[in-house]
C-alpha cells in the first residue's frame, strides 16, 4: 500500500466518573499519559488501525493519545516521540510495517532515554493484523500503566542524530589590492640654485650686484648643506681729496665670494607650498681691484671672512622648482681698508664697516 501522510490525533479514555469526595480527590494520582502512534505504509492502514486501537484502549485509565504518522525512516518517528516525552508523556509506543513480513512495535521511555522494539508475525489479512496489534499494544500499555517493565521487547541502541558540521563560512571576498606604496624619498636629494646675488660694501661703493650659484644636498628631515659662489661688480671708484678728484688713482673693484651654508628647510601651510629656510653661512670674499684707463694706481687683491646668519623664504613651483628670496647679515671677522698706491704716494679709498648685508633672489631645483 502506498504511504499516505496523515495527521490524526485521538485522546482515548473512559468517561469521567462521578466526582469523588474532596478527600478522595486529594489522594488520587493522575494517570500516566501514554502516546500511541501508527506509521502509515506497507500493509498498515493507519486510519483503520487507529480506529481499532480506540476500542482496545478505551477501558484503560491511562488516557493514551493515538496518532497516525506518515511513513518515514526511524529517525523521524523517534524525533516525534522525543517531542511527546518533552510535552509530558510517560512513554511513546508506535507500530509500523516491518521491512519483510509482519510488523514492528517500538517503545521509547525517558529519564534515561531507552528504546525497545518487538517484531510481530502478522498475517496478510488486514483485519487479523489489526486485532493482533490491538491485543499486543493493549497489553504493553497496561503493563506500562502498572509500572511494569516491557516484556518480550529487545533494547536497541538509541540512534544519535548525526551532527552535521556547520557549513563553512563563505570565504570573504578578496581584499582589493592595496595601491602600490610610493617609493620612499631618498635620504639625500641634490639641490641646485641660480639667481641674483647682492651685497653691501662701503659708503663709497654701497652695493655690489652679480650672479650667484649654489650646489648642495637636501636631507629627508630638511637638513640643507650647500656650497656656493658669487661674482659682484662695482662702478669705478674715484678717490676725492677735498674738492679735487684723483683720476690718476681711479680703480675698478670686483668681488668674488665663496660660501658654505648649513640650515633647515621647514615646510609651511597644509599644502606645503611655502617653506622657510634659516641657515648659518660662512663667507669668504676675495676683493680684486684694477686701475682704469689713465690711472696710475696699482692693482691688488685681498681676502676677508665673515659669518652670516641668513633666512630664506621659498615658494614651490612644481617639478622640484622653487622661487627663493634670501637675506642675511654679514659679520666680518677679518676685514681690511682699501688704498690706492700711486707713484706719488698712497691714497685711502675705502674703509668697509664690520657689519654688512646680503640679499638674493633666484630659482632652486631639487632632484
Amino acid at each position: 500500500m502506498v504511504a499516505i501522510p496523515l495527521a490524526l490525533a485521538l485522546i482515548v479514555g473512559e468517561p469521567s466518573p462521578v466526582s469523588p469526595p474532596a478527600e478522595a480527590t486529594a489522594t488520587a494520582t493522575e494517570p500516566r499519559q501514554i502516546v500511541v502512534g501508527v506509521i502509515e505504509g506497507g500493509r498498515l492502514d493507519a486510519v483503520a488501525v487507529v480506529q481499532a486501537l480506540r476500542g482496545h484502549l478505551a477501558d484503560l485509565d491511562v488516557g493514551p493519545a493515538v496518532e497516525a504518522r506518515p511513513a518515514a525512516a526511524l529517525a523521524e518517528p523517534l524525533g516525534w516521540a522525543r517531542e511527546r516525552l518533552a510535552e509530558g508523556a510517560f512513554a511513546v509506543v508506535w507500530v509500523e510495517a516491518a521491512a519483510g513480513q509482519g510488523s514492528a512495535v517500538y517503545l521509547l521511555l525517558g529519564a534515561p532515554e531507552r528504546l525497545y522494539t518487538r517484531h510481530l508475525d502478522t498475517p496478510d489479512d488486514p483485519l487479523e493484523t489489526r486485532e493482533i496489534l490491538g491485543v499486543v499494544i493493549r497489553g504493553l500499555v497496561a503493563s506500562l500503566a502498572a509500572s511494569e517493565a516491557p516484556a518480550d521487547m529487545e533494547v536497541i541502541a538509541v540512534p544519535v542524530p548525526e551532527e552535521r558540521p556547520p557549513s563553512p563560512a563563505p570565504a570573504p571576498p578578496p581584499a582589493p589590492a592595496a595601491p602600490p606604496k610610493p617609493a620612499p624619498a631618498p635620504r639625500l636629494r641634490l639641490s641646485l640654485g641660480l639667481g641674483y646675488a647682492g651685497s653691501s660694501y662701503a659708503a663709497q661703493l654701497p652695493w655690489g650686484s652679480g650672479l650667484g650659484v649654489e650646489l648642495g644636498v637636501l636631507g629627508r628631515r630638511g637638513l640643507v648643506v650647500a656650497v656656493g659662489g658669487a661674482g659682484l661688480l662695482h662702478p669705478p671708484l674715484t678717490p676725492e681729496l677735498g674738492q679735487q678728484t684723483r683720476d690718476d688713482a681711479r680703480l675698478r673693484l670686483g668681488r668674488v665670494g665663496f660660501t658654505v651654508r648649513v640650515g633647515f628647510r621647514v615646510p609651511l601651510g597644509a599644502r606645503r607650498r611655502f617653506f622657510v629656510e634659516p641657515a648659518v653661512v660662512g663667507r669668504g670674499e676675495a676683493i680684486v681691484w684694477r686701475p682704469t684707463a689713465g690711472s696710475q694706481a696699482r692693482g691688488g687683491a685681498g681676502l676677508r671672512v665673515a659669518l652670516a646668519p641668513t633666512v630664506g623664504l621659498g615658494l614651490q613651483l612644481g617639478r622640484g622648482f622653487a622661487l627663493v628670496l634670501a637675506a642675511g647679515l654679514d659679520l666680518w671677522l677679518r676685514n681690511f681698508d682699501l688704498v690706492a698706491r700711486t707713484p706719488v704716494g698712497t691714497t685711502p679709498l675705502v674703509r668697509p664697516p664690520t657689519v654688512g648685508a646680503t640679499a638674493g633672489l633666484g630659482l632652486s631645483w631639487v632632484r
